[in-house]
């Protein structure tokens, strides 16, 4: 399995495998928090603000229950201020888990008060690389120069007079792209958030929320609308929209040689250095805990100091550029360290749907023909599965977008972006360097930015609505 040897598929993997194990059984401890003597300042990285870690007791309050909070200086123009909450929830394996949500504040409230909850596509295995740490000004974290070009249906939110719930939803470890784990995460931030007059005046439990994101986002937000009707039945989310939703892990991980086919400026990289990119820290921590024994019995010294670097603020441009044609598995005793029941069962528990679950919110959701990265079938086979069962699921065909297109368009504009555009992911690339590339190197596609328009207006759309999430299935 080609896309297997990709170092930075296995190695996020890894990291999420050591850091979601527990205490006893970990060779690595995560660089998670350091309280000692330092002072809570927003903007400083959570692996050192002590705002990130939780009183004592915490374990035994209620999920979503407010464990902290303060008023940030938001990076975003559109927002008057900001508050984050540092709240209870729960991991993957039941295990009580904190995380923090961020809350923006637009200048001009509706009342009574409607929130828009947005899934950033965080994808890193790094703590530091957390949306919480990234949104506020000054921000030392390497997610910052990414997140002003992941607001899908943010800044219409906030012009709406909506406020922003962005939640952390890989929890306190940084566990990439395991369902379970977003999901609570996720329903667990707007139970804070529904809670907390102080941010959103008038906000009560029946307050309408929407949800939405994009390719990572996406996924976020689709485990929470699956895991909502049992795990936050109290909370009012009228719908959601996801657009290029990895649906099935499995189908990712084992097609290495389809992704960004048409993305030009990874076209003219050389191949190892284009197959490290590609991959996007994508599906991390699926194995969650299970698989930690098996990376311990059979890791060398080298892998070691490896996984504890990449949970160093190491977002996906720094992992790449550190790391580059660097052979992951000669980290390994064995030939190939996923091959194993564990990992597998992991990998099947991370499908969506696959526990037979009916979507009760409404749904809007696209995706492309020819996206390059998050197969296409496996997005219409869910949509299909899902309407078949009885959901209200409008499933939106784009027929000539790549995944990361609009996002290469977004970076040459000579204006601040749009902002709304869901097909943004190319900034998880993240770095001076891939930015100064793609104004540098000539467009060889030029989308535009209809899809862009039509998030916002469907986010919009579920708060007024007006928004149609019949179950079919339409082209554009």
């Amino acid at each position: 399995m080609q896309l297997l040897k990709s170092f930075t598929l296995l190695s996020t993997f890894v990291a999420t495998a050591v850091i979601a194990a527990p205490p006893s059984e970990r060779i690595l401890e995560p660089r998670l928090i350091f309280p000692s003597g330092n002072s809570s300042t927003p903007g400083s990285l959570p692996s050192k603000d002590p705002f990130y870690v939780p009183p004592s007791g915490w374990q035994s309050k209620a999920n979503g229950a407010i464990l902290a909070s303060r008023q940030v200086s938001p990076s975003n123009g559109n927002a008057a201020t900001a508050w984050q909450i540092l709240l209870k929830t729960t991991d993957a394996l039941g295990n009580p888990d904190h995380t923090v949500t961020t809350i923006l504040v637009p200048k001009k409230a509706v009342s009574p008060p409607k929130i828009v909850s947005i899934q950033l596509p965080e994808d890193a295995a790094s703590v530091d690389c957390a949306p919480s740490a990234a949104l506020v000004k000054n921000s030392k974290s390497n997610f910052a120069i990414a997140v002003p070009f992941l607001g899908q249906g943010v800044d219409s939110s906030l012009q709406a007079g909506y406020y922003v719930n962005i939640p952390d939803h890989e929890g306190s470890r940084a566990l990439v792209f395991v369902g379970n784990m977003e999901g609570h995460a996720v329903l667990d931030s707007l139970k804070a958030a529904t809670k907390f007059p102080t941010a959103i005046p008038g906000v009560t439990a029946q307050t309408p929320i929407v949800m939405g994101g994009y390719s990572g986002g996406a996924h976020a937000t689709a485990w929470a609308s699956q895991l909502a009707p049992k795990y936050a039945p109290k909370l009012n989310i009228l719908g959601q929209v996801i657009g290029g939703t990895p649906v099935n892990v499995t189908s990712i991980l084992t097609d290495g040689k389809r992704y960004f086919t048409g993305f030009p400026l990874l076209r003219t990289l050389p191949d190892p250095f284009r197959t490290l990119i590609v991959v996007m820290q994508f599906f991390a921590g699926f194995a969650g805990a299970g698989v930690v024994g098996d990376i311990d019995a059979n890791i060398y010294p080298n892998g070691t100091k490896y996984l504890a670097d990449i949970q160093n603020n190491k977002c996906i441009a720094q992992v790449v550029l550190n790391y580059a044609g660097k052979d992951l598995f000669s980290f390994f005793k064995i030939k190939d360290p996923l091959n194993d029941p564990i990992p597998q069962k992991r990998l099947a528990e991370n499908i969506l749907g696959n526990d037979g679950s009916v979507l009760k919110i409404k749904t809007i959701m696209y995706h492309s023909v020819k996206d390059d990265c998050i197969p296409f079938q496996d997005a219409q086979k869910y949509a299909t599965a899902q309407c078949a069962a009885g959901a209200n699921l409008n499933f939106v065909v784009d027929q000539d977008q790549s995944h990361l297109g609009e996002g290469e368009f977004w970076v040459r504009q000579p204006l601040p972006p749009l902002l709304t555009r869901a097909e943004s992911m190319v900034l998880t690339l993240w770095s001076i360097f891939l930015l100064l590339l793609l104004y540098l190197l000539p467009p060889l596609v030029c989308p535009d930015l209809k899809r862009a328009k039509d998030f916002s207006s469907w986010i919009l759309a579920f708060h007024n609505g007006t928004a149609n999430s019949s179950c079919n299935s339409s082209s554009s």
